[in-house]
């Protein structure tokens, strides 16, 4: 009896995190397919636990012709964490478009302030980017980004080098909406590949971030020069990976 008893909690136990998993992908969006670009985006729910999380991303072909690029994490690992997570990314998505003025800094800040007047979540960790194309031939891309306490994101550049992005950050969502937010604006070479993700794919026990993210840089040039948003995408997943948070990640090369 104990033995039918423990198989049938192990049952359950999968079932329900069949559901979580099957809820938290549906509140993930599809990557549009969008001129001069290459996307890829990863999702793999936490191992340990049958709850949903808050963690997401986005990719927005925006009315002026710009990209955007959302990778966000709201905190907490419950229902509660996955509705602020889906009511957070429609809140972006109404920031970004046709914004008044589109710096990222400003539209985090505008999102920073409707969350916390409208109660949608409690904190959640976010860096938004906006590139720009190229004004003509031989011309690089314009990416401006901003981050809400956010790991840092990484640009792969057409030579299989990575750099971390973490020029600029700054509070968490949620915390104080009336503190203005700044931006970083570097051009990107033809073929560069941006990266970003959530600290589930940095963290280990026992270990600091920084290594955890000294880690993933490895993976990242250890793959071959002229891997795409998908093989990258893989690359990073590839190593050991704890298990006990969610993880998401996109990648968008810049043809």
């Amino acid at each position: 009896r104990r033995a039918a008893l423990a198989m049938d909690n192990v049952r359950l136990y999968q079932q329900e995190h069949a559901v979580a998993d099957t809820l938290q992908r549906s509140l993930l969006p599809e990557l549009p397919a969008i001129p001069g670009v290459e996307s890829a985006a990863h999702y793999v729910s936490a191992s340990t636990a049958a709850d949903v999380g808050g963690d997401f991303y986005d990719l927005l072909h925006l009315p002026d012709g710009s990209i955007g690029v959302v990778i966000g994490d709201v905190v907490g690992h419950d229902i509660a964490a996955a509705a602020a997570m889906g009511h957070l990314r429609g809140l972006i998505r109404a920031c970004a478009w046709e914004a008044p003025d589109p710096d990222p800094g400003v539209v985090l800040a505008r999102v920073d302030r409707l969350v916390q007047g409208l109660g949608v979540a409690s904190m959640a960790t976010m860096v938004y980017a906006r590139a720009v194309p190229p004004a003509g031939d031989g011309a690089p891309w314009r990416l401006t980004l901003a981050s809400a306490g956010h790991p840092p994101p990484l640009l792969r550049t057409p030579d299989g080098q990575v750099q971390l992005l973490d020029g600029v950050t700054g509070l968490l969502i949620g915390v104080d909406g009336s503190l203005p937010r700044r931006s970083t604006t570097i051009d990107l070479p033809r073929d560069a590949t941006l990266l970003a993700y959530t600290d589930g794919l940095i963290e280990q026990p026992g270990t600091h971030l920084d290594e955890g993210i000294a880690e993933l840089v490895d993976c990242l040039v250890a793959a071959p020069v002229g891997a795409g948003p998908r093989q990258l995408c893989d690359a990073a997943v590839a190593g050991s990976l704890d298990g006990r948070d969610d993880v998401a990640m996109i990648a968008v090369r810049f043809c």
